[in-house]
């Protein structure tokens, strides 16, 4: 459900006679927009009105996370403006969320910053544990996918640096307990049983600040991509080498090869003051 949904729905059926079909399409869009929003506040900020850093936000999610193509993007929005326009229209929201959002582009190039894995050790000290977890995780080659289901046994095993993980062990979020959820859920904590966290969203959310630290876009989906370009780059891997490392078959390592061609590649580097 999303606000003043009855009357929205009916005002594009009996007064601008849009198709049933673009109805449900128009339905499906705002309440995946929504649970977003939802998703990515805290219980106290979901009464507050709808924002242009909401719809940015959102908008950056479907192009970075879900990967969607610009076409489907645009196809979003469009169902995004319909609706603030009747709401604001009508006068049952006071500020237009999207005045802005021209400004957002679906740029069909993309830029990654690679090999930021052997720099993790110097990053320790400079951000969250999860935001440690989660590149760490990454650079063993798990997919985002993975990191919602991943202990630490599984993590450990598959890390093969034993000075990162001499440096890891060191640290006091680093668990006796190595059957635990690698990223746990906090509004658990009190149980006997930690539980994994429970969406790529909410992780990303919980680790996006320390973006600003390490001038590093950390969304599960472009980290999982940079490592991957950075490793398809290797002249000195083998393809089985690769897709061992990848953990992919040989047709998505053939795609990987392709599009890293395709791709701006930035050796990465920690920012100067830290």
């Amino acid at each position: 459900m999303f606000p003043r949904q009855k009357e929205y729905q009916q005002w594009l059926s009996q007064i601008r006679h849009y198709s049933q079909q673009y109805v449900e399409d128009n339905e499906f869009i705002l309440n995946d927009f929504y649970a977003y929003y939802a998703d990515s506040h805290e219980s106290s900020a979901i009464k507050q009105p709808v924002n242009v850093m909401d719809i940015r936000a959102y908008v950056d999610h479907l192009i970075n996370d879900r990967q969607l193509k610009p076409s489907t993007v645009n196809k979003y929005t469009s169902h995004l403006k319909r609706y603030f326009d009747y709401m604001y229209d009508h006068q049952f929201i006071k500020v237009y969320p999207l005045v802005n959002l021209r400004g957002i582009t679906l740029n069909r190039h993309r830029t990654y910053k690679i090999n930021w894995q052997g720099k993790i050790p110097q990053m320790l000290d400079l951000v969250k544990p999860d935001t440690i977890k989660v590149l760490v995780a990454i650079a063993c080659g798990f997919n985002p996918d993975e990191l919602l289901s991943l202990t630490y046994q599984s993590l450990i095993t598959h890390l093969h640096d034993t000075s990162l993980k001499e440096a890891l062990e060191k640290h006091s979020f680093f668990p006796k307990t190595l059957n635990h959820p690698l990223l746990s859920d906090r509004r658990y904590v009190v149980t006997p049983v930690e539980r994994p966290i429970s969406s790529k969203l909410a992780l990303a959310n919980r680790i996006k600040s320390d973006e600003k630290v390490l001038q590093l876009n950390l969304k599960p989906s472009y980290l999982r991509n940079s490592f991957i370009y950075s490793q398809v780059i290797r002249p000195d891997l083998t393809g089985e080498e690769l897709k061992k490392i990848l953990r992919c078959n040989s047709k998505s390592l053939a795609y990987y090869q392709a599009n890293a061609t395709k791709t701006e590649l930035i050796p990465y580097q920690l920012p100067a003051n830290q």
